[in-house]
């Protein structure tokens, strides 16, 4: 793998989406795959469903080439954290954080190599005047397994999940 751990590399690519978003005031929705210490870079569609799946597919079989030694993705997203079943239910009966939920948007960075996943945020502010800003950059947390479309991009061997 590279000279810098997996966390070392998001928070270098965290500065330079930060000056991206300092800049235009939004981020595009990106995937960096790094193999033999080269970075390729894939812009993403997130317009509909059928479009993400398609990133997911690409990214998943760019990722399956034994070389690849890890992958970033960067994405404006909505996220929420919930505690109450209720409302979890609510939210897996309708497939999305609505509007109607407690939420925040934020840049997600989702990374993972052969042994680690590491998801990281920068919560956005919006202003009613002015640029959007953003709230420090913090590593949400460290995982070896998790699902869902955008997750597991690396293959690891079974005995690594836990």
């Amino acid at each position: 793998m590279g000279d810098i751990t997996l966390e070392e590399w998001v928070r270098g690519m965290a500065v330079l989406a930060k000056q991206l978003f300092d800049n235009d005031g939004y981020i595009e929705p990106v995937a960096f795959i790094e193999t033999e210490g080269k970075l390729s870079y894939l812009k993403l569609d997130f317009s509909d469903a059928d479009a993400k799946d398609m990133c997911a597919d690409a990214i998943r079989s760019m990722c399956a080439k034994p070389d690849v030694e890890r992958v970033l993705m960067i994405t404006e997203s909505w996220i929420t954290e919930v505690t109450d079943e209720k409302l979890f239910d609510k939210i897996q009966a309708v497939g999305i954080v609505a509007s109607g939920v407690p939420r925040r948007e934020v840049i997600m960075f989702r990374a993972e190599d052969r042994e680690e996943m590491i998801t990281a945020e920068y919560e956005i502010i919006r202003n009613k005047a002015g640029k959007p800003t953003l709230k420090p950059f913090k590593i949400v947390r460290k995982m070896d397994w998790t699902e869902g479309r955008f997750a597991n991009f690396m293959p690891r061997p079974k005995e690594t999940r836990h």
